[in-house]
């Protein structure tokens, strides 16, 4: 029997330690006091995805989820005290390219392959780029897999992401080939005939932008917030009001405050697709269709936000 799986996908807002170091501004604005209470708020997930996770606050993170969650060995701390955790996660985040990156499951799933590709292109030089992590959920789904595509695209060069969108799919392309190799040489059990896939994260697009409509057409993914509220789905509300856009300077404080000289902007950045087949030039791929039961953008109260970003959840189930 198949029981739900709640799902989450936030842009952190957790910047280098020595950034925030010489500045006061919103970057530096309590990230310690926000990693605890990302944590909290991410407890009650089942798989969790993060963007902007540069090595600061890595040690909170995991320490509030330790009782339920497991993080990969990749995404772990060094465990150590204070500025100095921060600081040498911060280094060393940054030689292995984690590109901002980072994922936890509860403990009753289980990792079983993971790969992630560095964007060739990009404007922040930040190496971002798309992780891709395979997980053993059959304590929620009976014989079956999910496997998470998590990335963050740049912030303002169309051009730039447009590039990243195409190294993602023949990234997404690459891991299928691989995980089938994998399977053929005895390496991996998997079927990925039974195997749910998501892609998600901060993209920056708006979804009334061109490159919106481009992704949608090259990958053939489904939205699952619009698809959860064409269905009447119940959205996430703060004081009777539908929530429709993750990224919202006038409603978030420090959206605001980081979002400063480049104008007001309200809309929805942050995605959670799911993936029903993908296809390379000589194959095809299907894969076990999700049902979203409900996808929501989750609010906070002004100046108590988890981030300049809000989250957006999801709760899926294999269809029937």
């Amino acid at each position: 029997m198949n029981r739900p799986l709640s799902f989450a996908s936030l842009n952190a807002f957790l910047l280098p330690w020595l950034i925030t170091f010489f500045n006061n501004g919103a970057s530096a604005l309590n990230q310690k006091e926000r990693a605890d209470r990302i944590a909290s708020f991410l407890k009650s997930k089942d798989v969790v995805a993060l963007q902007e996770v540069w090595g600061s606050q890595v040690y909170t993170l995991q320490s509030g989820l330790e009782a339920t969650h497991s993080v990969p060995k990749q995404y772990k701390s060094t465990n150590l005290w204070g500025w100095l955790a921060n600081l040498l996660d911060g280094i060393l985040f940054w030689i292995y390219s984690m590109g901002g990156l980072w994922l936890a499951h509860r403990k009753d799933s289980k990792e079983l392959w993971s790969a992630r590709h560095v964007f060739a292109v990009s404007e922040t030089k930040s190496k971002k780029g798309v992780s891709a992590t395979l997980l053993d959920v059959d304590s929620y789904w009976p014989g079956k897999t999910l496997l998470v595509f998590n990335t963050h695209l740049d912030p303002h060069n169309n051009d730039s992401k447009w590039k990243q969108i195409n190294e993602i799919h023949l990234f997404i392309s690459k891991c299928i080939n691989d995980i089938n190799a994998e399977r053929r040489n005895g390496k991996l059990s998997v079927d990925l005939n039974h195997c749910g896939v998501i892609l998600v994260g901060d993209f920056n697009i708006d979804t009334g932008s061109r490159l919106y409509g481009n992704l949608i057409s090259l990958m053939k993914v489904r939205d699952f917030f619009k698809e959860a509220k064409e269905k009447n789905s119940k959205d996430s509300k703060q004081d009777g009001t539908v929530v429709t856009n993750s990224y919202d300077t006038f409603a978030n404080s420090l959206a605001s405050l980081n979002h400063g000289g480049q104008g007001s902007y309200a809309g929805r950045l942050d995605f959670i697709f799911g993936l029903d087949f993908y296809f390379g030039s000589s194959w095809n791929q299907k894969f076990m269709e999700l049902e979203v039961k409900e996808c929501n953008i989750v609010k906070q109260t002004k100046g108590q936000e988890l981030s300049d970003h809000y989250p957006v959840e999801c709760i899926l189930v294999p269809k029937e």
